[in-house]
């Protein structure tokens, strides 16, 4: 009766795991006073992680429940991210652990000469992360998933969005929303994808004010050739 009571287990476990999907959420959100939050979400379905927590007194039925198995303890209950403050994290779906880097001015992480960074790799904390050319900021960075394919039963969701305080100059995001200071990358398992983007803290006020000064000289120049022809007539 227990061999029978273990087996039914297994299945159950395997069965939700071909239905479990694991939330990868960077979010980095750079405000206009030069602020900048990193925040990484990493959480799994309530149902796995529920009927993981039932199959521990069972790890020897089946090693692609192991794996999982540790996937989530590593994720969930033994994780730690350099430089980064932890938090648990759980809605109605998900499950896991939100970690948090702040830095109060974007000039201490940016740099004229910053090359590309790997921003899941290598730890971000303290480094220079940002190019900056006068007051325009250029981020290059690489988000390397090519290793994080082992689990094929498990659908992962990877993204990494970028809230900014003015619209982007340029970026090769795969969504631009909120006028263009929202951008957004999906990255599959598998896969390795550069995250370009450039911005400014705030709007280029110069460029208006120059074709505001434009606009204002041709009105005068038009008005002027009026007044003129109708002293003529």
């Amino acid at each position: 009766m227990e061999r029978v009571i273990k087996y039914s287990l297994v299945l159950s476990v395997l069965f939700l795991l071909c239905a479990c999907s694991v939330k990868n959420d960077n979010e980095m959100i750079i405000s206009k006073d030069g602020n900048v939050d990193y925040n990484i979400l990493i959480a799994f379905d309530n149902e796995l992680v529920e009927g993981l927590n039932s199959f521990e007194s069972n790890k020897k039925s089946s090693d692609e429940v192991i794996g999982v198995n540790d996937l989530v303890n590593e994720n969930i209950k033994d994780s730690h991210l350099e430089g980064f403050e932890k938090e648990k994290y759980s809605d109605t779906n998900y499950t896991g652990n939100l970690y948090h880097y702040s830095v109060d001015d974007i000039d201490s992480i940016s740099s004229s000469n910053t090359s590309e960074i790997n921003i899941n790799e290598d730890s971000i904390v303290s480094k220079k992360i940002f190019n900056k050319n006068n007051d325009v900021y250029t981020a290059n960075f690489i988000y390397n998933l090519v290793a994080k394919n082992e689990y094929e039963n498990v659908n992962f969701e990877n993204t990494f969005t970028v809230s900014l305080p003015a619209k982007n100059i340029n970026n090769n995001a795969d969504k631009v929303l909120n006028s263009g200071k929202t951008l957004v990358w999906y990255i599959n398992n598998g896969e390795e994808k550069k995250i370009n983007f450039s911005f400014r803290l705030y709007e280029n006020k110069h460029a208006y004010m120059s074709i505001i000064s434009i606009i204002f000289d041709l009105l005068i120049v038009i008005s002027f050739v009026i007044i003129k022809s109708k002293k003529v007539s």
